[in-house]
């Protein structure tokens, strides 16, 4: 009988094989369900929205994503505003600093990309919410160490300098955005504003029609400013008015005198400079010499420093038929206002130092 039972445990053992062939099927689902859990939380960053597992009833949020997917923030991300099940809080401030935080940030532990790890939601301490060290530029105020961080803004010239300290009067930087004239200039008084705001009427002489609108004046007049070293620094604007602007609201309004370049005092304010009439004529160039020839200056503005009828402007200045004008010569209100003329014909500009 010995010989017999070998035969029959190999043929038993055939047997159970075969037999466990018969579930291999419901094995491999299950290993397939396995793999769709591990390539569902790795294709997730590469396939982007719509990638997520399809039983959503039975994997609402893999645990494997939110560990190991970037976060909703990260720059390279392009379809990262467009999730499935974003986790809260990934999306709901905008990150001042350029770099989402490490996987591990928050456990009081610095690893791998971290600089820091406080594990704290104070953002404004030496250690960020990214795990990065505060530094200035980051956008991020260190408050006791920074007065300010407007990041990529910071500038010497700017409300925020390069050193994260608020720019003050007295730091001889002109900050134009703390609506400083000057800082430390001659002329400039505690204020950071000058007590003396010049004028001049151009030595060259334009056609209406191609001024170039406003924009086009001014840098006429700032072009001319620029070769009188006792100018440089202050900003000038041509007394014109167009269709949206005044002239009087474009130089600003100062409680400090307006002079020729000569010092000849034209109006002692900027109330004194809109009452129709003037101290002394503005008939002195940039050079700081009299005009000759041609007396008339394009203007579109009238006594008060208020916009003429818009069909004087000469298309604001950019073309059309007729154009106000003023004299150069005179002390009344036809300084600014004195007639009319054809917009190809050529006449002067006032350059005014405005304020901030």
């Amino acid at each position: 009988m010995r010989p017999i039972r070998p035969r029959t445990e190999a043929a038993a053992l055939a047997l159970l094989m075969a037999l466990s062939g018969c579930f291999n099927p419901m094995g491999s689902a299950g290993d397939t369900t396995g793999d769709a859990t591990s390539e569902g939380s790795g294709s997730g960053t590469s396939q982007g929205p719509g990638s997520a597992p399809t039983d959503g009833t039975t994997e609402p949020t893999s645990t494997s994503t939110s560990t190991t997917a970037p976060p909703t923030t990260l720059p390279s991300q392009t379809e990262a505003t467009v999730t499935s099940d974003p986790t809260p809080g990934t999306t709901s401030e905008p990150s001042t600093t350029i770099e989402p935080p490490p996987p591990d940030c928050g456990d009081l532990v610095v690893g791998p990309g971290e600089d820091c790890d406080d594990a704290n939601d104070n953002n404004n301490d030496s250690c960020l919410n990214n795990c990065k060290a505060a530094q200035c530029g980051d956008g991020v105020v260190f408050e006791g160490v920074e007065a300010c961080d407007d990041g990529s803004n910071n500038a010497d010239d700017a409300p925020c300098t390069m050193l994260c300290q608020k720019a003050t009067c007295g730091d001889n930087v002109v900050c134009p955005g703390c609506k400083e004239e000057c800082d430390g200039n001659v002329g400039c008084n505690i204020a950071c504003k000058y007590s003396l705001r010049y004028v001049f009427v151009t030595s060259q002489v334009y056609r209406g029609s191609l001024l170039g609108g406003l924009a086009g004046a001014d840098q006429l007049c700032m072009e001319l400013a620029a070769g009188n070293g006792g100018l440089q620094g202050r900003r000038f604007v041509a007394w014109l008015s167009t269709s949206t602007a005044d002239a009087a609201e474009r130089v600003g309004a100062s409680d400090y005198p307006f002079l020729r370049l000569d010092d000849a005092i034209i109006a002692n304010n900027s109330g004194d400079l809109l009452d129709a009439a003037i101290l002394a004529p503005i008939n002195i160039d940039e050079t700081k010499m009299p005009i000759a020839g041609v007396d008339q200056v394009w203007t579109g503005t009238e006594a008060d420093g208020e916009v003429t009828s818009l069909n004087t402007l000469c298309a604001d200045w950019t073309g059309g038929d007729m154009g106000r004008y003023g004299s150069a010569s005179a002390l009344t209100s036809q300084w600014t206002d004195a007639g009319l003329t054809d917009c190809v014909k050529e006449a002067r500009l006032y350059c005014f130092q405005a304020g901030y």
